[in-house]
């Protein structure tokens, strides 16, 4: 027989269809508890705790709004593990600059990345970068433990 293993999951949610400004170092405003067991979801510092070591996908997905106005744009989002950035974590809007043809894109980013994590390890959704004219909406973090 093979060793049980209970399962383990959890995830937030944006508020949904709230357009949310987004300045750089700003963590994403997960306002809305998803079904959770085995991890801790706390909505007041839009965090994932997890509570038993493994391997996990954690899975981040948004739709992210970015408006021209004559400027160059970017918005970037890196997962967050215990306040570090995971560069090799980041998704992307694809920059367009002030000789673009687009008014504004509206595009949906999403990551899926596996992290072996350890008991009380933080999962966060960080900004790494937003010009003035960057919104998301929609945003939403998931955790689910996949192996020892």
């Amino acid at each position: 027989m093979g060793i049980l293993m209970m399962p383990v999951y959890g995830s937030m949610t944006s508020t949904p269809n709230l357009e949310v400004d987004v300045d750089t170092d700003d963590n994403v405003d997960f306002t809305v508890e998803g079904p959770a067991q085995g991890v801790v979801l706390n909505t007041a510092d839009d965090s994932i705790t997890i509570e038993t070591q493994g391997v996990y996908t954690v899975t981040f997905s948004t739709v992210a709004l970015i408006f021209n106005n004559g400027e160059s744009t970017d918005l970037t989002f890196n997962i967050s593990i215990n306040g570090s950035s995971v560069t090799l974590s980041q998704v992307r809007s694809s920059p367009f600059g002030e000789d673009s043809p687009e008014d504004s894109i509206r595009t949906t980013l999403s990551r899926v990345d596996h992290f072996f994590l350890n008991e009380g390890d933080v999962i966060r959704v960080l900004c790494t970068s937003a010009t003035d004219n960057a919104f998301y909406v929609n945003a939403s973090l998931t955790v689910t433990k996949v192996g020892f």
